[in-house]
Order: structure tokens, then sequence, then C-alpha cells
């Protein structure tokens, strides 16, 4: 019997049959499912115990259905992919388990399994914990993510909702880490607030994707964030002069920059003595705030309503700018003082 599809082509955003994060975690049973390509091959799914069987299949000129490979899966999957010419199949996620075991999964022209990924295998920790939605089973890393196949079909990319990229090469069945990271770098490990010090705190966006993009450069107050401090947050922001006036800087204009594949790119840079009070004297161009600002220490590395300075300061920045949301790592400078 002949079938019609609606070949909807590769979704630049997929809407998942699962239940979203609102929903918590109710499922209903697994339906059959048909995930069609942008050409005449389709991927039929039906359930079968706690998996399901996948038919790869392709149109012909009459509009039959011709089997290319009939074969049990490692899963039932939530989303899946097909490349052009029926070369490859992806499948993203488990349904009702999504985020964990079976993340990602590559089938090759002839059904077998090329490549199997959990969700640790390829997104950050920081990733995981900070940018995720958790649900009691399920791990919602794909809502309003981008899926493409790139390079004539030979890689497939996963962009996330936050900017990171996840690359994976079909030929090999590899794997690339989120492409893009926000890396926080100190050239020095110590910090004198009575000496000072040559120290620089650098913030560098890489880009270990194949997809290039664009971000703006320089520290921009409401794109760019640095905040220091564990259980209170401090945030660095341009200091007000006395008229009112916003200090001039060769970062008042917004730039943004292109991010090549396989690149970095300096976001900003502070030396350390630019940003952390110098002999309890504060910067004339910038200033850190918290929640209660009548209460407030000089710096973080300034002790909470007492005399002297704290062990150490953890510093983390974070990047927002349209779609991405990058967070950083932390990084931790030891204060070095007789009055410590």
């Amino acid at each position: 019997m002949k079938r019609q599809f609606l070949f909807l082509g590769m979704l630049a955003r997929i809407l998942t049959f699962a239940a979203s994060p609102a929903t918590a975690d109710d499922f209903a049973n697994p339906t059959p499912r048909i995930f069609a390509s942008g050409s005449e091959y389709g991927l039929k799914v039906i359930p079968r115990d706690d998996n399901g069987v996948g038919t790869l299949f392709r149109l012909d000129d009459a509009g039959q259905e011709q089997t290319v490979w009939s074969k049990a899966l490692v899963n039932f999957p939530s989303h899946a992919f097909v490349a052009d010419r029926g070369k490859y199949v992806v499948t993203v996620d488990t349904y009702a388990d999504m985020g964990r075991e079976h993340s990602i999964v590559v089938y090759d022209d002839q059904g077998k399994v090329r490549a199997d990924y959990k969700l640790e295998d390829f997104l950050t920790d920081v990733d995981i914990r900070d940018r995720v939605p958790t649900s009691s089973a399920n791990r919602w890393w794909t809502t309003e993510a981008d899926f493409n196949f790139v390079l004539d079909s030979r890689q497939f990319t996963i962009t996330t909702n936050w900017g990171a990229v996840v690359t994976v090469n079909l030929e090999s069945g590899h794997v690339e880490k989120s492409g893009q990271s926000l890396l926080l770098v100190l050239t020095e490990d110590f910090y004198s607030p009575t000496a000072g010090s040559k120290g620089v705190l650098k913030c560098i966006l890489r880009n270990d994707s194949i997809v290039p993009f664009r971000i703006p450069v320089g520290f921009h107050e409401g794109i760019a964030e640095l905040h220091a401090g564990s259980r209170t947050k401090m945030f660095l922001s341009k200091s007000v002069s006395e008229d009112g006036e916003m200090p001039e800087s060769p970062q008042a204009v917004l730039r943004v920059a292109k991010v090549k594949p396989r690149s970095e790119l300096m976001l900003f840079e502070f030396p350390l003595e630019e940003i952390l009070a110098k002999g309890d004297k504060p910067n004339r161009d910038w200033k850190w705030t918290w929640p209660n600002p009548k209460t407030q220490p000089l710096s973080p590395i300034h002790r909470f309503q007492k005399a002297g300075y704290l062990d150490e300061v953890r510093f983390q920045a974070r990047l927002r700018f349209g779609k991405y949301d990058f967070l950083s790592n932390r990084v931790v400078l030891k204060v070095k003082s007789d009055a410590s």
C-alpha cells in the first residue's frame, strides 16, 4: 500500500514528542514513530520490550517503501536523524530516560552501532550541573537544541540552548566534547594586598568545534560577568565618577568578533592590581558589589565586617549573548599578606 509522508527535512529546532520539564516525568507508553530526512529516506521505530526495532527505508519512484536495514536498537529513541542518503542514522536520548545512557547513538548503513555515548562523554561537568534542567528521571539537555548534518553528512552537530556545540565524526564515531567553552586563567597564583602583583586574570573563549560564531569582545556589563566568592558572590562593575559620569574605556564600544573553528579569542583581561584593592584603597575605575552594599567588603579579598584578608578567593566568569550562555571554570587566587 502506498504511503504518503510529509518530509519536514532536517529540523533546525526539533519538537520532541516526549514530555517537557514542565510535565515532570509523566510519559505515555511509546508508540510507533517515523523519523524523516529531507530526502527519500526515513527511519521507522516500533516499540519492543524496553527498546525498539528500527527499520531504515527509502521510497522508490512509485512511493513504495524499500527496506535498507531492520535491526533491534539499543533503546527507544526520543529523536532520530537520517543522513540524506541513508548512510548514517543518529539517535538522541532514550524516550522517558533522557540525558542518561544512549544519549547519542550512531548507526552505519548496515544498521550496526558505530558509537554509543552517555551524556558525561560529551558535556562538561559544569554544563551538566549548571545548564541542564533535571527532573526525577531525566536530564533535559536537548531543549531547544539545533541538530544538523554537516560536511556532506560526514559530521553531525548538536548546538545546545546555551551555545555549546557537540560534534560527532560519523566516519570514526568519535565525539568531541562541548565545542565552545569559556576559560579563566590566572598568570600568578598569589596576590599581595600590600605589595601588589603583576598577575593578570584572563578570560578566553575557546572554539573547538567546526562551526564559526560571533561574540562581543571586551567586558560589557549585561553581557560579560566576573564574580568572586562562594557563599555570597561579588560582581565586578565599572565605577561611577563623582560627577556621575562613567569613566571612558577602550571597551566602551561593543565590538563583535568572529571566532573561527579550532581557535581561541581573548575576551577580556584584567591586571589583578586593577580590580583588587591594593593597600586598602578602592580602584577608581572598577568596583565590586554584592546584595547588601552597606556591609560589603572593599573587595573579594577582604574579610566580611572584619579587618584583614581572606586566605583565598575564587573567580568565575559568565558570558551571555543571544542564544549563547557560557559559564567558565573556577580559578583560585591565594592571598598572601602579613595582615591576613
